[in-house]
């Protein structure tokens, strides 16, 4: 019992302290945006042609959000003030004619939701669509049942396997902050021609306890949005805050996936991204712990799996996005024991390249085949066995990385941002055979530093 308390201790002060430390702290912040909802009062010169029928609900409270990137697919979600009845109208850049799809339970259009969710399939690669959204009330509800569609239309590309050159911004351990960072962070990376984001988990902000559509809404969904993330795609990874609580299933709710499985890959350029689900690091009973290992073993399973498909095969390179990382200090022994076989294959066929994750709220880099860090210590260092053939990453909390990728080369950058001066805090670059060269002079770390006397 002592031992379990401990553990939850121990994440409190790992997830949350942290968070609250960057919002008190004096950083060179210009700007932070205010979340109260407050009436919007808009000029017209026609107010009464102009404003919405109360039967409108085609502007969202909440979104719309692009998730699940992929050649083929997309997800488009977003929250209307009321639940109604919700379609979406599809169709490429250049077309005149929509195509729309509602959204149904059983064959009949659902009227009893205002989170609404379209996984779009059967897409073009490297293609551009336009969609709006579309509003319709029952007849228990509202006297006018006509369908109503939105006077904005959104767009987005899907990815493309074809595509040699692209960008893509990181970040990870959020907590919520994202009203006070993400200005900063997107001006450090210079993320306008990002192809998609990656949040390498603990993205709300704290556990799902009472509020978690409060957490997740005002937390990260309306600062990406703020963001382009209508046009924009994230690729969402699980964390540990984002999986504990008492309405911790309430994840999948605003980060849904098809197949209802929070792990998965995708692939752009040459390119294969695999999304780990590590899951809550702190099993709080011994059944959690339990189905957790089980999970695990399914991932490991999958990723076996996954190397006997084209799409392994074909990739130049292969990156494992997750949380939790495997070793350095970051490390879990869990992970460990799933993962370490798969993970560790050095073959060209079988090797993955770089593994990024988030969790110890520190930038370290460790490279393959190494047993010190760089660019950064974990805040626990531990030992490590020169084993591991990828690059592995861990970043701060609040972390702005950006991703180069180009043929034959994959240059990660981590840029420091708190301090309003925006310099580099580690560069480098990596092979398809596995070889990394470091673009700028970092510090290498065998043990912690002594910690400096105030």
């Amino acid at each position: 019992m002592k031992k379990t308390a401990s553990v939850l201790v121990l994440a409190f002060l790992l997830g949350v302290i942290p968070a609250l430390q960057l919002r008190s702290q004096d950083r060179k912040f210009e700007d932070y945006v205010d979340h109260r909802l407050i009436p919007n009062e808009v000029k017209s010169d026609h107010p009464q042609q102009d404003m919405p029928p109360s039967w409108d609900f085609t502007v969202p409270v909440h979104g719309p959000w692009l998730s699940n990137p992929d050649t083929t697919s997309m997800t488009v979600m977003w929250i209307t003030r009321s639940s109604c009845g919700a379609a979406i109208d599809l169709r490429e850049k250049g077309q005149t004619d929509f195509k729309r799809t509602w959204e149904k339970t059983y064959g009949q259009i659902e009227f009893t939701k205002d989170i609404h969710t379209f996984h779009l399939d059967g897409l073009k690669p490297g293609t551009e669509y336009e969609y709006r959204l579309v509003s319709a009330c029952d007849k228990y509800s509202r006297l006018n049942t006509e369908p109503v569609e939105g006077k904005q239309i959104y767009s987005f590309r899907t990815l493309d396997n074809a595509k040699s050159t692209y960008k893509i911004f990181i970040s990870t351990d959020t907590h919520g902050t994202f009203r006070l960072t993400l200005n900063a962070l997107f001006k450090a990376g210079d993320i306008g021609n990002a192809d998609f984001l990656i949040l390498l988990g603990d993205n709300v902000e704290d556990c799902l306890r009472d509020l978690p559509r409060y957490y997740i809404t005002f937390g990260v969904i309306d600062d990406l949005v703020r963001k382009g993330a209508s046009s924009r795609p994230t690729a969402f990874v699980r964390g540990n805050h984002d999986s504990n609580g008492r309405l911790k299933t309430a994840y999948g709710t605003y980060f849904p996936r098809k197949d209802g499985k929070a792990y998965y890959c995708f692939s752009h350029g040459k390119v294969l991204y695999m999304v780990l689900d590590t899951h809550s690091l702190h099993s709080a009973t011994r059944l959690e712990h339990l189905d957790r290992e089980e999970y695990l073993k399914e991932q490991a399973e999958w990723i076996r799996g996954l190397k006997k498909t084209p799409l392994w095969k074909n990739s130049e390179f292969r990156i494992a996005l997750a949380h939790g990382g495997t070793h350095g200090g970051s490390d879990d022994k869990r992970l460990q024991a799933a993962f370490k076989e798969v993970l560790t294959d050095n073959t060209p066929e079988g090797k993955i390249h770089l593994y990024l994750a988030g969790h110890v709220h520190r930038y370290c880099r460790i490279d393959p085949f190494s047993a010190v860090t760089k660019a950064g210590y974990p805040s626990r260092f531990e030992s490590f066995k020169a084993e591991y053939p990828y690059v592995m990453v861990t970043g701060m909390e609040c972390e702005a990385m950006t991703l180069d990728v180009a043929p034959g080369k994959l240059t990660l950058k981590s840029h420091m941002w708190k301090d309003g001066a925006y310099t580099l805090r580690d560069n480098f670059s990596i092979t398809p055979d596995g070889k990394v060269t470091d673009n700028i002079t970092v510090p290498v770390y065998s043990e912690r530093p002594p910690r400096k006397k105030k």
